[in-house]
């Protein structure tokens, strides 16, 4: 007998399922600040779906949105602010800026498909191409996926502060070239109690 696998059951070291292309109800559950590949520095910005506006069953799969902090795609985080209903000007240098105004309210992205190859082969991931304010009110239905999103988050968090130490999965350390380990865990990296 052969052995059946559920993708949206069944996940687990290889990460969380992802959203895929459609419009999504989402919240920031947290972030943390990095570098990108380049050394600019850039926000790390975990979402979780509340909503799957197409009703394709991926409530409660993340989203994963990588802000570079410069100039040229101020338009990027600009949008986002807004759609979460933040009006007010922030510094988005600063950590406790950026995350008051990212998490102010659910929102509503558009994910499209972005194809690109690497080692060879060709890979899709889901990018933010539009963001739009939430006009709707809050339900008690998404407590219960931002509780297990949070969880995810600060596993995830110490999980990768392990690896970045030189512990977990062989010793080998923080084994990626395109940004840096991310920092000890802390309150501020994951909410427990969304601000919505």
């Amino acid at each position: 007998m052969g052995m059946i696998v559920n993708p949206k059951e069944d996940s687990g070291d290889a990460g969380h399922p992802r959203c895929t292309a459609g419009q999504k109800l989402i919240a920031v559950v947290g972030l943390w600040m990095g570098k990108s590949s380049n050394g600019n520095p850039m926000a790390n910005v975990h979402c979780v779906c509340l909503r799957d506006m197409e009703n394709k069953g991926e409530e409660g799969f993340d989203v994963w949105v990588n802000l570079p902090l410069i100039e040229s795609v101020k338009w990027k985080i600009a949008n986002f602010a807004d759609a979460a209903g933040y009006a007010q000007p922030f510094d988005a240098h600063s950590k406790e800026q950026l995350t008051k105004a990212l998490t102010n309210y659910p929102l509503v992205v558009t994910l499209e498909p972005n194809t690109y190859t690497r080692d060879g082969k060709e890979k899709t991931n889901y990018q933010v191409t539009k963001y739009e304010q939430y006009t709707g009110d809050p339900d008690d239905g998404w407590d219960p996926i931002m509780n297990d999103a949070n969880a995810r988050l600060k596993d995830t968090l110490k999980r990768l502060a392990e690896k970045a130490k030189g512990g977990g999965n062989g010793g080998g350390g923080w084994n990626r070239g395109d940004q840096p380990p991310p920092p000890e865990p802390d309150a501020s990296d994951y909410s427990e109690d969304p601000p919505f």
